[in-house]
């Protein structure tokens, strides 16, 4: 008796594909680029991200976007903000683990700006 191969997965705790750096450095790209929303919105859909911060930091990005306003790191924070999203929240997390660089200082700056923009 021959031994049927199953290559269906049986583990429902396996993890999705993923890139954490990459997701930062898209974020970061979109709020320093004012252009970078309209080269990756018809292609990159907000399920794609894996960190569900990352999530709503896009789509945050992407609702400006559509009412033709700036994705810049102000306007994000400030939309999230108005929207009941804890910021402060946000950015300390995505500092605490981020291994990007460049996006945990994009990060610090929102948050020094946040700072700033409410006081």
């Amino acid at each position: 008796m021959t031994e049927q191969l199953n290559f269906q997965s049986t583990t429902v705790d396996r993890l999705p594909p993923q890139n954490i750096e990459a997701e930062e450095a898209i974020l970061g790209g979109i709020m320093l680029d004012p252009e970078a929303i309209a080269r990756v919105c018809d292609r990159l859909i907000p399920e794609a991200f894996y960190i569900s911060s990352h999530k709503d930091i896009y789509q945050a990005a992407l609702r400006l976007h559509t009412q033709s306003r700036p994705t810049d790191l102000l306007s994000v924070t400030s939309w999230l903000t108005k929207h009941k999203y804890n910021v402060k929240n946000f950015v300390t997390s995505s500092l605490n683990n981020s291994k990007n660089f460049f996006f945990g200082l994009v990060l610090g700056l929102a948050l020094v700006a946040l700072v700033l923009y409410l006081s």
